[in-house]
């Protein structure tokens, strides 16, 4: 293997070159191109705040047009070895039928990473009624993609992965995507890699709470799927509410994880009423008596690193977007916690909240962080050696 593609829909960030193995195969001497499709396939994104990784070796290329896409997968067609494709998830969308058409019409195997589960994802938000479910894709252009995702790929010219990344057992789920040839290679999550080392390591513990913060009411991914913003006043004054009593009465220091995609600064720098802002979130958990969320995957360190979850949700989220709120019940069901209300702050039971169902967070380990039988190496090394075997098996049914 000489040349990998990858297809995104973001300019790769430094995190993005370490986190989505670019970096590892660099130094493996394999060339890396990128082919940015954001502006192609998330046209109402704000870009401005996406800062390119400067790399040794990585070849960057940003598609502006949606004509252009075929063309620029043409001249790469004889140079590319293998895909990841980082813009499918387990459903085929109208937005990604052209790249994926190209990728199949050009023979280029691609590999898609489901090795990351999210508890509550896809199931049925009971709040939200056929009519607004409706009225919502029709706002975000999704009433399409629903409708091709219901298409076998074969009719759209859409070739099935050649190889598959799971995690944990809950990421095995069938997709259109998942072919009968398609290599399962069992692996972990993202943040399980970031954590690997970590477990069982030496802490601060300081007296802090750490809040994880998702830039809720500015999320530019909002935009995508037509939900309703969260209104900022009534948020940041009941996570304020809730902040208080935890500081007050367990005299813990509340700090804010910022999201990395969040942008305070430009909104007038402090939304959190004077708290620390730290931009390390696997440090703050490492270090934390307590971690308060709604549904964010670094959820999944606190569950690693054995740290109490207080998970939170309110009327104000359920009515912007009631998937957000069916996560958050996810994860506090699988956690094994009761799920705490923005709308009765007061009746939540702090004390209780400081303990964990140690039985409930080892089960979140292997059902959303790691396959069991996964080996224990980098999770990239698991990747390479996986490719390389399915690149041998397409060779020898070639041959």
């Amino acid at each position: 293997m000489k040349h990998v593609l990858y297809l995104v829909q973001a300019v790769p960030t430094e995190r993005d070159v370490i986190r989505f193995g670019m970096q590892a195969l660099l130094q493996r001497g394999i060339a890396v191109t990128v082919l940015d499709l954001g502006l192609v396939l998330l046209p109402r994104i704000d870009r401005r705040a996406l800062r390119c990784a400067d790399h040794s070796g990585l070849r960057v290329i940003v598609c502006d047009r949606s004509q252009v896409v075929s063309d620029l997968l043409d001249g790469l067609a004889g140079e590319v070895d293998f895909a990841v494709c980082l813009i499918a998830g387990h459903h085929l969308s109208a937005r990604i039928l052209r790249p994926m058409r190209s990728l199949a019409r050009l023979g280029i195997p691609y590999v898609l990473f489901h090795n990351t589960a999210v508890p509550g994802l896809g199931q049925p938000a009971a709040p939200e009624s056929l009519l607004a479910r409706t009225i919502r894709k029709l706002r975000s252009g999704t009433l399409v993609d629903s409708l091709v995702g219901r298409l076998p790929p074969a009719w759209l010219g859409v070739t099935p992965a050649a190889a598959v990344v799971t995690g944990g057992r809950r990421s095995r789920v069938a997709g259109p995507l998942i072919g009968s040839r398609t290599m399962v290679i069992p692996a972990h999550s993202a943040d399980w890699e970031t954590i690997r080392g970590l477990r069982g390591g030496p802490s601060r513990a300081a007296r802090t709470a750490v809040f994880l913060d998702q830039f809720l009411p500015f999320h530019p991914d909002f935009m995508e799927t037509g939900a309703a913003r969260i209104p900022p006043g009534p948020y940041f004054a009941a996570l304020s509410a809730l902040f208080t009593r935890i500081e007050r009465e367990q005299g813990l220091e509340v700090v804010i994880a910022a999201h990395p995609r969040s942008d305070y600064e430009s909104r007038g720098g402090d939304c959190f009423g004077g708290r620390r802002l730290v931009r390390d979130t696997l440090a703050a958990i490492r270090d934390c008596r307590l971690v308060i969320a709604h549904h964010s995957t670094a959820i999944g360190f606190a569950a690693a690193l054995g740290r109490p979850v207080l998970v939170i949700t309110g009327e104000m989220i359920r009515a912007s977007y009631p998937p957000m709120a069916t996560m958050a019940h996810g994860y506090a069901r699988a956690l094994g916690r009761r799920l705490a209300d923005f709308d009765a702050i007061p009746a939540i039971d702090l004390e209780a909240e400081l303990t964990i169902d140690a039985a409930a967070y080892e089960r979140f380990v292997d059902d959303y962080l790691k396959a069991p039988e996964a080996a224990d190496k980098p999770l990239w090394d698991i990747v390479f050696d996986g490719i390389s075997r399915c690149l041998n098996d397409r060779r020898m049914r070639v041959g």
